[in-house]
């Protein structure tokens, strides 16, 4: 399971000496507690990575359109992106999978 915090400080070096002092005495043998840098602005390639690891369904004939679309509106803001992506979802934009030829047939035992 990953799980994902996003936060804003006004002092991030001081945060991140603090953070590393407040893990000091937990006990993390069943986990891992990274502290990641600022996000910077997702490329296509990050937003197509997040689709196809979230397995979040998008025609494929439309995928880089609405990939591009997406980064348009949101100017590449993680969260303007994530938010976009739920909204895209609530609204029922997402699709199911397409259907490859090889699963259009059906095996009868005869």
């Amino acid at each position: 399971m990953l799980i994902g915090i996003s936060f804003v400080v006004k002092d991030p070096p001081k945060f991140r000496q603090w953070f590393r002092q407040a893990l000091q005495g937990l006990d993390l043998r069943h986990g891992v507690v990274r502290l990641l840098d600022a996000m910077e602005v997702l490329a296509e390639e990050d937003l197509n990575d997040f689709l196809h690891f979230h397995d979040i369904p998008l025609p494929i004939a439309q995928r880089d359109k609405v990939i591009q679309t997406i980064l348009q509106e949101t100017g590449g803001s993680y969260e303007l992106t994530i938010a976009k992506l739920q909204d895209w979802l609530d609204c029922g934009l997402a699709v199911a999978a397409e259907k490859t030829s090889d699963e259009s047939f059906e095996v009868i035992d005869v």
